[in-house]
């Protein structure tokens, strides 16, 4: 049995915290903005540490509902290994509504690919004011 394994990957409004865990609360699988308007969400990342040791690198990629790929996120971290080996990447992801529709997140552990998450982007109608 090699390692790490993921365990989830979540998108979150924010994180709760206390006696050394995290929570991800207000979990979302899509949001309704104004079209350019910036999106502001948590990728909350868990690991179980298999037979792995030392430290592990993440890559996000973010895809377009075009399917082009629209920016990527590294980083490489020894995460402090719970008790039952389990190790959380927290990430904090800005984008820019630049399309409405799917846009996926790649997560990638070292080479390889470990999951894919979508984020689902639905634009407000434009509002008129008088």
């Amino acid at each position: 049995m090699a390692g790490p394994w993921l365990q989830s990957a979540v998108f979150c409004a924010r994180l709760g915290e206390g006696d050394g865990a995290i929570t991800a609360l207000d979990i979302v699988s899509g949001v309704e903005v104004e079209a350019g308007e910036r999106i502001r969400v948590l990728l909350v990342v868990a690991l179980a540490r298999g037979e792995h040791a030392g430290p592990i690198t993440i890559r996000v990629t973010a895809y377009a509902p075009d399917g082009d790929p629209s920016a990527t996120i590294e980083q490489t971290e020894d995460p402090a290994w719970a008790p039952a080996d389990t190790g959380r990447f927290v990430i904090p992801i800005v984008i820019v509504a630049a399309q409405d529709g799917v846009y996926w997140f790649e997560i990638r552990l070292g080479e390889a690919v470990a999951t894919r998450v979508p984020l689902a982007v639905q634009w407000r109608p434009a509002r008129l004011l008088f």
